[in-house]
């Protein structure tokens, strides 16, 4: 199984109000990029229709093999989260925009890992599309990727886990406070956001998360501001 590294570490109580806290954090970047003039962003993406019809007749979970590949073409990941945990006990909404450097070596669109969520807008370096979806993986046509660096952009909902996988809540049933927290064990970090989720495509990311503003947030890191 692949793991990435804890990013949220959130325990916090119900109250009211809202407020802003804004976290970030440096990890190890992998590899190099290559450039070369992309696409006009006038032309239509060629389709990719038979490769995503493929790729989502699959095993949904990520395979070694796909993970190996995945690897080759991706380097230098960074995400900028945004989380809204004020929506009550069942979701939240997020937002992501994932940067990385991209070397075309497969026809195959770009699987992104995200389980059991809802997508409400994605775009590929500025262009809004429709991406496959079948609950389990999200794929980037690989049509509207360039060489080099590139930035997709997903708003998404995701439901709280009470089963302990994921971005848990809990409410004690004592004095009724709610507490919520990450636990990404291997491969639940796309439980969360979408993501690279494997090892190997450590990453930067920055994070900013709404939240009642009696809640006490509490992270690996400082806040920025």
């Amino acid at each position: 199984m692949f793991r990435l590294i804890d990013m949220l570490n959130i325990i916090c109580m119900m109250k009211f109000n809202f407020a802003v806290l804004s976290l970030t954090l440096l990890t190890l970047i992998l590899g190099g990029c290559t450039t070369q003039p992309a696409r006009d962003k006038g032309s239509p993406p060629e389709s990719s229709s038979q490769s995503t019809s493929n790729q989502l007749h699959v095993d949904p979970s990520l395979q070694r093999e796909e993970a190996i590949s995945r690897a080759r073409r991706v380097s230098q990941v960074s995400y900028d989260l945004n989380f809204d945990l004020t929506k009550g006990e069942q979701e939240f909404s997020g937002a992501v925009k994932i940067s990385f450097s991209y070397k075309p070596g497969s026809e195959q669109d770009l699987r992104i890992d995200y389980a059991k969520g809802k997508i409400t807008e994605f775009s590929i370096n500025g262009q809004i599309t429709q991406p496959a979806y079948d609950g389990f993986r999200l794929l980037a046509p690989a049509s509207m990727l360039k060489n080099g660096i590139n930035q997709i952009k997903i708003n998404f909902v995701s439901p709280f886990s009470n089963k302990g996988h994921g971005l848990v809540i809990f409410k004690d049933p004592q004095d009724q406070r709610v507490y919520a927290y990450t636990q990404l064990e291997p491969y639940d970090a796309n439980r969360v956001f979408p993501c690279f989720d494997q090892p190997d495509l450590k990453a930067t990311y920055a994070m900013q998360v709404k939240v009642p503003s009696h809640w006490q947030v509490i992270s690996s890191v400082r806040e920025s501001k």
